[in-house]
């Protein structure tokens, strides 16, 4: 009985290994059918996220499926697409920012126009016309695009830049010709507190500017403000079917009207 300890105790050691061994090759496997998985807790940088997303957004309206660019003035974040003609500058509204223009698709549908040259900003809807002066200065200077541009879309609240040029003390036109061809508010409630004498003296120096006043049909305060810029300014006005952000709800109609109404004429 003696004899056979040695062995019992060997046994004992060499099934300890094994099991020793069979749980590491568990640990093994798990480990590599995890590594296959999505990880749960790391993901991809921050730039590797936005320009798979800016493809995703723009493959799906963009013909030429353009990358956009993602940087910033200062520290305004935009999104631009180059183009070989005209240039575009899209601000937003208060409730919105320059994300809504690509995931309703308008920024692809304008950037799939090779002649044409796209930026969106996100400026505050109170900054002054000086401010939107020093970015469009900057931007031009690092050849994001060419001044004066085609024209600069101001929906909602954000109307008040343009407003603020219109309010300067002695507005000059050959300065704002020199930043933009042609403006297009959409339902720009600013546009009311602007005095008529100040539209009006605006209006016949500014004869050159293009306005395109855009509205929703199911916008009474939209309808008011495209009016008064018909009368004072002699604005084109279009109507569009959708609620105050009317080319959210009409993205296809904005697009094409735009370029009918502004960038092919300019």
């Amino acid at each position: 009985m003696r004899g056979n300890k040695p062995s019992s105790t060997s046994s004992v050691f060499s099934n300890k290994c094994v099991g020793i061994l069979l749980v590491f090759a568990a640990i093994l496997s798990c480990a590599r059918y995890l590594s296959r998985l999505p990880s749960l807790t790391t993901s991809p940088s921050s730039e590797s996220q936005d320009k798979q997303s800016l493809r995703l957004g723009t493959s799906q309206t963009n013909k030429n499926n353009i990358e956009l660019l993602q940087s910033s003035v200062g520290s305004i974040p935009y999104y631009h697409c180059p183009g070989t003609k005209n240039d575009l500058v899209l601000l937003h509204g208060s409730k919105f920012t320059k994300e809504d223009w690509r995931t309703s698709g308008i920024l692809g549908s304008f950037c799939g126009q090779d002649d044409l040259s796209v930026t969106a900003l996100d400026l505050s809807v109170r900054a002054t016309h000086t401010e939107l002066q020093a970015i469009l200065t900057d931007l031009e200077n690092k050849g994001r695009l060419r001044l004066p541009v085609s024209a600069i879309v101001t929906p909602s609240a954000s109307g008040f830049t343009m407003v603020d040029w219109l309010g300067a003390a002695n507005p000059d036109s050959s300065a704002l010709l020199n930043f933009t061809k042609g403006w297009v508010p959409v339902a720009s409630g600013s546009v009311m507190t602007a005095p008529d004498q100040l539209l009006t003296t605006w209006r016949s120096s500014m004869s050159r500017l293009m306005v395109l006043a855009v509205h929703g049909d199911q916008d009474k305060g939209g309808k008011i403000s495209s009016s008064r810029l018909k009368q004072i300014m002699d604005a084109k006005v279009v109507e569009l079917p959708g609620r105050h952000p009317c080319y959210l709800d009409s993205p296809d109609a904005f697009v094409s009207t735009v370029l009918e109404h502004i960038i092919r004429l300019v």
